[in-house]
């Protein structure tokens, strides 16, 4: 799913007006980590390769690795732990990084393909690439719009 659905998943569902913005984005951090490192490794030259699809195609090695930690349970799951047994109350905004762990099962193939039990495992689900297919883009800001609408006018 794209980085800007996921931060929104993360603000719909966290509606505390304290803990929005927190919220959405917790729920872009898996995709923002690793975009952060391209910029920092490539500067500017990251986005061009991101907008032709050369980047997309074959990753640098240590982008793909940082990306497959980022979207791995083990990570989020420890820091979760840690942040239950010191600030128990933060804890409800690990909901948007698993929900965007979730979403991206389905949404992602090939070398982007989500290894949820990476780096002991490399098992993964080959679903449809939200890039590629436009119902499944158009289905989830559907329901994102959806969801909000519903909570805003009750």
């Amino acid at each position: 799913m794209d980085a800007v659905s996921h931060g929104a998943w993360g603000a719909t569902l966290i509606r505390s007006r304290a803990l929005v913005g927190w919220a959405a984005l917790v729920g872009l951090l898996p995709d923002l980590l690793p975009a952060l490192y391209g910029v920092y490794r490539y500067r500017w030259a990251f986005f061009k390769d991101m907008t032709n699809q050369s980047f997309a195609n074959n990753p640098e090695h240590t982008y793909i690795i940082l990306y497959r930690w980022c979207h791995s349970l083990i990570p989020i799951s420890i820091l979760t732990g840690i942040t239950l047994a010191f600030a128990p109350s933060w804890t409800v905004l690990a909901i948007p990084y698993y929900l965007h762990l979730l979403l991206d099962i389905p949404t992602h193939q090939g070398i982007w393909a989500t290894r949820l039990f990476y780096p002991l495992s490399d098992a993964h689900v080959e679903g449809w690439d939200w890039w590629r297919h436009p119902w499944v883009s158009f289905g989830n800001w559907t329901a994102i719009i959806a969801i909000n609408i519903f909570f805003f006018t009750r």
